[in-house]
């Protein structure tokens, strides 16, 4: 009897890693999964799966995808990319910010990292921790650096000047070659070009990713890698691109739509957000003729788009406004619960929508925003808005702007112009009456002893119901 074949142990992960890092350059997606099934000898849409599981695990690790199809070794990908560490913050002379440097490194061990000045002569270097003293939930609880002493010049750093960094070898070992530039020597107009481009292939990252973030350990090499000539005169580190950049912004580990950052101008306990100096500046612009234009909006519950409003608004009006127009519409209570107004803004060519709040609104007519007009949202026709009423029970609507126009010299606004025709039901103790009178309650109590849905008009909620927990019914 012949011997059994030994089964290799090798697990799945370490297939594809291997499989990825003897590639020659950049190859198919799927033919990097043949390959590992083809080792694995087995098939299966789950196993395919898995793999390109794997696969997207691997982004800024092992690997980078030059397109959705295409895969190239980060070694390879690597190789002579070029990348700027500008010089605005130092932390003392001859010390680098670890964290520029940091999506270049991927999972390799900072401390083999090797720099070499441009003429190949080795640079002594040292690698540096150092605590925070002001520990934050949303800082980091070390700051590292490279200690560079060598590749600085004698004279006094200028701010502007910059370090244009090469890579010279990833694997086994990362060498990095190092170039001083002074502010005078930046070539400005190349610069903004590298800027704007890597700027927009991140931006195009995020508007595609399933989240509303991005990572910044595989975004960062992914968009390094896909620019038109990563390995010519290089734009503005990534980190300084971001700052830069009205779309985005990183936190932490992630980029992220700015909007995300608003938390941080709350906890910083700023005196005046940069958003309320904005609707402040938009107010001051507001003429005459965008103040009397008509919005005309379609508002729909988004848990039962046949129940909808049609609402007419001047440009005027504010949001405070709108949520007073919203609750009589859909006869919410005017005295109690937040209202919330977000607008909605479609990712790249996507069906996803990142939300943007722009204001909480008290029944009082107060809160963030609410001062805001309409005619300050420039928004288009076939633009979004979501609104909530009551932020417990989280009633959601879906707000369309279906048209603007000028005004009606006859009509007065905000007008309530159109609704769904409603399809009443009918109170249960009325119709043992033999009376048909429009349920406006559901009797949330009676209904759940009885294991159905207990509807009640106005006089019998008082007469029966009184103490009981309900819900409006909305029509």
């Amino acid at each position: 009897m012949p011997p059994r074949k030994k089964q290799s142990t090798e697990t799945l992960k370490g297939i594809t890693i291997r499989v990825v890092n003897s590639l020659k350059g950049p190859t198919p997606a799927d033919e990097i999964v043949q390959k590992i099934l083809s080792i694995r000898s087995e098939t299966g849409k789950k196993l395919n799966s898995t793999i390109r599981t794997y696969l997207k695990h691997e982004i800024g690790q092992t690997l980078v995808y030059l397109d959705k199809q295409t895969i190239v070794p980060i070694a390879l990908a690597f190789q002579g990319v070029r990348f700027r560490i500008n010089l605005d913050e130092i932390h003392e002379k001859g010390y680098l910010f670890y964290r520029e440097f940091e999506p270049f490194l991927a999972e390799l061990n900072p401390d083999t990292v090797q720099f070499v000045s441009k003429d190949g002569t080795s640079l002594k270097t040292d690698h540096i921790k150092v605590e925070n003293k002001r520990k934050q939930s949303y800082t980091w609880q070390q700051t590292e650096y490279f200690s560079l002493i060598e590749c600085f010049p004698q004279q006094k750093i200028q701010v502007g000047d910059s370090i244009l960094v090469s890579i010279v070898q990833y694997q086994p070992q990362p060498i990095f070659c190092l170039e001083y530039e002074t502010a005078s020597q930046r070539q400005e107009k190349k610069i903004h070009k590298k800027n704007q481009e890597l700027a927009n292939i991140l931006f195009g990252l995020l508007e595609n990713a399933y989240d509303e973030y991005i990572m910044i350990r595989e975004a960062i090499p992914t968009a390094y890698c896909r620019l038109q000539n990563p390995r010519d005169y290089p734009g503005d580190n990534w980190k300084k691109v971001l700052k830069t950049d009205n779309r985005l912004c990183y936190m932490d580990w992630r980029i992220v739509y700015p909007e995300a950052q608003t938390f941080r101008d709350i906890f910083m306990d700023k005196p005046e957000s940069e958003k309320e100096m904005e609707i402040k500046q938009k107010q001051a612009k507001l003429s005459p003729e965008k103040a009397k234009r008509i919005y005309c909006w379609k508002v729909s519950f988004s848990y039962n788009p046949d129940i909808w409003r049609r609402l007419e608004l001047q440009g005027l009006n504010t949001l405070a406004e709108f949520d007073h127009c919203l609750r009589e519409a859909f006869q919410y209570d005017l005295d109690d619960h937040l209202g919330g107004f977000w607008r909605m803004i479609q990712r790249g060519k996507t069906n996803r929508f990142r939300e943007i709040q722009i204001a909480d609104i008290e029944p009082s007519g107060e809160g963030q925003g609410a001062e805001l007009r309409i005619a300050d949202l420039d928004l288009q026709e076939g633009n979004l808005l979501k609104y909530v009423y009551d932020f417990g029970a989280w009633l959601e609507h879906t707000i369309i702007l279906e048209s603007v126009s000028q005004p009606s010299t006859q009509a007065k606004y905000p007008r309530l112009i159109d609704r769904n025709k409603p399809r009443y039901r009918y109170c249960e103790d009325c119709q043992q009456k033999k009376s048909k009178t429009i349920a406006t309650w559901v009797c949330i109590e009676c209904s759940n002893e009885e294991q159905r849905i207990v509807l009640v008009c106005e006089d019998c909620l008082n007469k029966y119901h009184q103490d009981h927990s309900i819900d409006r019914i909305l029509y």
